[in-house]
């Protein structure tokens, strides 16, 4: 009885590795490689020296959650001269450029929503961070109404 029990954690583990937990994350990576090209094909408008291009993200679905695909990006404050709002400003315009004229569009966002969503921006020992979230499915959009409930 012990046995069968053991066998039968290891396949429910098998299984679920195999059909949740790999596809989950081969997702996020796909999903994570999209944003981070959006993200470098418009921080050289945004920016004053291009030498820290391109930069990666950082995943924060592990803190929030299984499918959200929500990315962190950091550059030096002095690589541009913008204060975090006009940064905001402009990146949240340039994202819903380069979206419409890459011709992303995802059933999951209303018409007039960008299918990448800048969701936060702040200062932090000299850096800028900035989160960006790929708007493609229902998890990563009730995660961002979840922020915008908050704010």
């Amino acid at each position: 009885m012990i046995i069968g029990l053991i066998l039968a954690l290891i396949v429910y583990n098998l299984i679920h590795y195999l059909f949740v937990s790999r596809p989950t994350r081969k997702r996020l990576k796909m999903g994570q490689k999209v944003v981070d090209q959006a993200v470098n094909g418009v921080l050289p408008e945004l920016v004053t020296k291009v030498d820290i291009l391109p930069i990666r993200s950082q995943e924060i679905a592990k803190v929030w959650g299984r499918g959200v695909m929500a990315f962190e990006y950091e550059i030096a404050k002095d690589k541009t001269n913008l204060s975090a709002d006009e940064f905001r400003q402009q990146l949240t315009t340039s994202l819903d450029e380069y979206g419409k004229h890459h011709h992303f569009e995802s059933s999951a966002v209303k018409n007039d929503q960008s299918v990448f969503r800048l969701t936060d921006v702040w200062e932090l020992e000299d850096k800028l961070h900035f989160d960006v979230a790929f708007m493609v499915n229902q998890t990563t959009i009730e995660y961002v109404e979840d922020l915008d409930r908050l704010t």
